[in-house]
């Protein structure tokens, strides 16, 4: 298997998740698994004692209202083929097409803190091999107009 990351970055807002990266298959073409292992999030915001919420939801469709990412830019090993994934970062709203109640990570930190998640063996969040289907970092701030917040996850499909 082979290992990708993407990274992204978003203003957050108390009214609803925004989306910063979303990996998820294509909507024609090969749909795969993919097994999300590694997630890092933090803001570069001046320092400031503000609440952010992050969150790994399941996502049905890709989104038009972000950035979509160049697949395969980012393999970790540059001997590996381009991801079958797309990959949708900076989103100007919410990650559209979440899954309801399909939580799989959630963290509450603090702005001034950054944080690192990397799963047991075993215990990576999955996503299925299902046409327009993936998982989606999202954040939640304290304030209607919050920090920058950034991310970065890696999978391996």
């Amino acid at each position: 298997m082979a290992n990708y990351s993407a990274q992204g970055s978003i203003t957050t807002s108390s009214q609803a998740y925004l989306g910063i990266i979303s990996v998820v298959n294509p909507s024609s073409g090969v749909a795969s698994r993919m097994k999300l292992y590694d997630i890092l999030i933090g803001s570069a915001a001046t320092p400031a004692d503000a609440f952010l919420q992050f969150d790994i939801s399941r996502q049905t469709a890709s989104s038009a209202n972000g950035t979509t990412q160049t697949p395969g830019v980012n393999a970790l090993d540059p001997s590996d083929s381009a991801s079958l994934k797309q990959i949708t970062t900076n989103y100007t709203t919410g990650a559209s097409a979440i899954t309801s109640s399909s939580q799989l990570w959630n963290i509450p930190i603090n702005q001034r803190a950054s944080y690192r998640w990397v799963a047991a063996p075993g215990s990576e969040l999955v996503g299925p091999a299902t046409a327009s289907a993936g998982l989606a970092l999202r954040v939640l701030g304290a304030a209607a107009a919050g920090p920058t917040c950034n991310g970065v996850v890696m999978w391996n499909e």
